[in-house]
């Protein structure tokens, strides 16, 4: 095995590296390995999935070009499924736009599911690539899929739905990310079109944000980063050693778990303590999903 994975540029990797995608660690059913080829970060600072339905119409496709064009500025990672329709057309457009983009695929990696995206899986790998759980051998057996839309759920920070009807792989990966805490965000559409059908039952149910442009994305996400000001650095001046082991966790990071902070070392009530000194003290900000953030980032 370790012959053929070396052959085909495959590499294999455990919960327990440290390169391991982090996000998928705090999944109750992360995956104990993974198989990945390619360029790729596996834990960028942002992860983004887009995800809809499988024959798209004219207007989804206008929804990722002017997102994707809008995202160029924020480094920021797109992650779909490589299937027909929206997946695909998030995979493509992220090239054009110099986004990297990564798939999770639902058989192994010695075949390419759908065959058609052969030549678009290669082009990938050149900043993004592919990644599965499933051995070589496996294939592309129908029950796989679902355990690939909760990997796609569990890799990234949020799930954006462009279009979608009521039912299918769209839908079940959105609300695998509402169990994982992952924010999820829908693109509205004509009352009367099928396509856009999931998207609008989403927002009129709550379960998902309506986003109207990226611009919305990026500011529900707290994702139009800057730097650290003078008077952050100040701040930190006057932090003890508790917060200041709290904030180089942070540092460069945007929306991190209060779980993942926990790796710091820190019990939960402790590191509630430290966390809210420095919320009172103007230096981190809550927001939604009880994550975590230095302050003047936004």
């Amino acid at each position: 095995m370790e012959q053929t994975l070396k052959k085909n540029n495959i590499e294999v990797i455990s919960c327990l590296h440290e390169k391991f995608p982090k996000r998928l660690l705090h999944c109750y059913d992360c995956p104990p390995l993974l198989f990945y080829k390619g360029n790729i970060n596996l834990n960028p600072e942002k992860i983004l999935a887009v995800v809809g339905t499988r024959s798209p119409t004219v207007y989804g496709k206008h929804i990722i070009e002017n997102f994707f064009e809008g995202f160029e500025a924020y480094s920021i990672t797109i992650l779909s499924g490589l299937a027909f329709g929206i997946d695909s057309m998030a995979h493509r457009i992220a090239i054009r736009n110099g986004l990297p983009t990564i798939a999770v695929l639902g058989h192994g990696l010695d075949t390419l599911y759908p065959s058609l995206n052969l030549a678009l899986s290669k082009e990938m790998q050149s900043n993004g690539g592919l990644v599965t759980e499933f051995p070589f051998g496996t294939r592309p057996d129908r029950q796989n899929f679902p355990r690939r839309n909760r990997i796609v759920a569990g890799m990234c920070d949020a799930v954006l739905v462009v279009e979608s009807g009521e039912k299918g792989g769209s839908i079940i990966t959105a609300e695998l990310a509402m169990d994982y805490n992952r924010d999820v965000f829908a693109c509205p559409g004509r009352v009367t079109d099928e396509k856009s059908a999931g998207c609008n039952h989403m927002i009129k149910s709550n379960t998902a944000q309506l986003v109207n442009s990226c611009h919305d994305l990026l500011q529900c996400m707290n994702w139009k980063t800057g730097p650290v000001t003078a008077f952050q650095k100040s701040l930190f001046l006057n932090l003890n050693e508790e917060e200041l082991r709290v904030i180089e966790f942070l540092k460069g990071r945007e929306n991190v778990d209060f779980d993942l902070i926990l790796s710091t070392g820190y019990t939960p009530g402790k590191l509630s303590q430290i966390l809210l000194s420095l919320e009172l003290n103007g230096v981190v900000q809550r927001i939604s999903g009880n994550r975590y953030r230095i302050s003047g980032n936004g």
